[in-house]
């Protein structure tokens, strides 16, 4: 007659649970940690304007909030974050074109700029190297230098993974592309405050759909079962 199983211990519940749990917080930790470079500057240059603060005020305090998510981590760790030096750039940028013109309509400029360098880097990645969004998903979700090298590996063995990644950031490349030329015509055409009152919006909806294709191919290609099966 066999024995009936040893109840678990509780330190053995809270080990199976906590991995899980641990993966989830880790994860969402690397979300927040790769948000914030883009979403902090983005967030004081669009609540300024909000307020009533020119774009010039708003585009400066910005720039000053990315400085400091570059400065105070290679001071303080060492480390320079390119995904904020990036958005440094982009809004030094703005900063300069708002000093030399003076035009609101340049300071406007920035974003659709900002669209289409994107666009850019997305379309040179399908080409030198391996596509962004690869790069990036695996970014956000390998925790650790096992999983990082299981991406790898991945990557090397798996020819549906590649053209899923390749599609994906060609999707995201064409979206950047179009909201910077519709942006571009918009400054050129329609009055400022409209201008500031669609551009937003009109990004928004064209990158959700990219957003969508994205969320709709990663569900059908099931990575993690893939890198489980490796």
């Amino acid at each position: 007659m066999s024995q009936p199983a040893p109840a678990a211990q509780p330190g053995e519940i809270s080990a199976t649970t906590a991995g899980p749990t641990a993966a989830r917080t880790g994860r969402l930790n690397r979300i927040i940690a790769n948000l914030c470079p883009v979403v902090l500057p983005m967030g004081t240059y669009y609540l300024l304007t909000a307020l009533g603060h020119s774009g010039f005020i708003a585009l400066l305090c910005a720039t000053v909030v990315s400085a400091l998510w570059v400065l105070v981590p290679a001071v303080v760790h060492r480390r320079f974050d390119g995904l904020a030096g990036f958005v440094l750039a982009i809004n030094g940028l703005g900063l300069l074109l708002a000093l030399v013109s003076g035009s609101e309509r340049m300071i406007l400029a920035k974003d659709p700029i900002t669209d289409a360098v994107v666009g850019v880097l997305l379309f040179g990645s399908c080409v030198i190297g391996r596509p962004a969004m690869f790069g990036i998903v695996q970014r956000l979700r390998a925790s650790g230098a096992d999983q990082a090298r299981a991406w790898n590996a991945l990557w090397d063995t798996d020819a549906e993974v590649r053209q899923i990644f390749l599609r994906s950031t060609l999707v995201w490349g064409g979206a950047f592309a179009a909201v910077a030329l519709l942006r571009f015509g918009m400054i050129a055409t329609l009055p400022v405050s409209t201008v500031v009152g669609l551009g937003n919006p009109v990004e928004w909806v064209i990158l959700g759909l990219a957003f969508a294709y994205s969320m709709h191919v990663r569900k059908r290609m099931n990575i993690n079962a893939r890198i489980a099966a490796e």
